[in-house]
């Protein structure tokens, strides 16, 4: 459940105020507005809980393709090493084609996430 702080947050940005012990009791309202009554701060509680799913979303997304460059080349230089082992050792039991493709693929998927 949103917090009274996040709520305001969202639902009255640019508000000013202060919040004490995190409840309605410590809430010191400096806005132009009148302060907004306890249920009518929490009524937005699960609106705002969706926009902090959506912004933690946001920045898990972000997060990832941040790294998405050392995740592509960790699987360029996994598949580069499946492909000269399996030609190297001759080896088709564990490690067929079908499995080297499957790598090949998501590095190309990769790829087309870190173009944009």
């Amino acid at each position: 459940m949103a917090t009274i702080s996040e709520i305001l947050t969202h639902k009255w940005p640019g508000s000013q105020w202060n919040l004490e012990g995190g409840t309605y009791a410590g809430l010191v309202w400096m806005g132009a507005t009148a302060k907004p009554l306890e249920a009518e701060i929490m009524a937005f509680s699960v609106e705002v809980d969706g926009i902090l799913v959506q912004i933690a979303a946001q920045e898990r997304w972000r997060d990832l393709l941040a790294n998405a460059d050392g995740v592509l080349q960790a699987f360029e230089i996994l598949s580069d090493a499946i492909a000269d082992l399996q030609a190297k050792a001759r080896v088709t039991s564990a490690l067929t084609q079908s499995n080297i493709n499957k790598i090949s693929g998501l590095v190309t998927k990769l790829a087309q996430i870190r173009a944009g």
